[in-house]
């Protein structure tokens, strides 16, 4: 992030930020060296990657954009719960080698 430009005056500040193009490191630099930075939105469901502490200490908020990605992590957590139920993971994990021990059995959806 070329933040260059957040240096240039001293006006207040928002930042609208996406990891995806930081490697999901948020550079504390940024909060450090820039002044007046009232709030960070976070373009995720996570806050892991960004320095909390460091922010509270400068009184900047962290905030989640409103109800981003809902379906989208809905959708993955069906997609584990499959994912787990069928032994994918261990499946992939030994080349999709056909198995009968007990270790490999999966569980059977039972429709009512």
């Amino acid at each position: 992030m070329n933040h260059e430009l957040l240096l240039a005056d001293h006006n207040d500040k928002i930042i609208i930020y996406d990891p995806d193009y930081e490697g999901w490191k948020f550079p504390n630099k940024i909060v450090s060296d820039t002044k007046n930075i009232k709030a960070i939105f976070l373009g995720t469901t996570d806050k892991s990657y960004i320095d909390l502490e460091m922010c509270s200490k400068y009184k900047i908020d962290v905030i989640n954009i409103p109800k981003y990605a809902t379906e989208s992590v809905a959708e993955y957590l069906v997609m584990y719960m499959f994912t787990c139920a069928k032994k994918i993971p261990l499946q992939i994990k030994n080349n999709n080698k056909q198995e009968f021990e007990d270790s490999y059995l999966q569980l059977q959806m039972q429709y009512l």
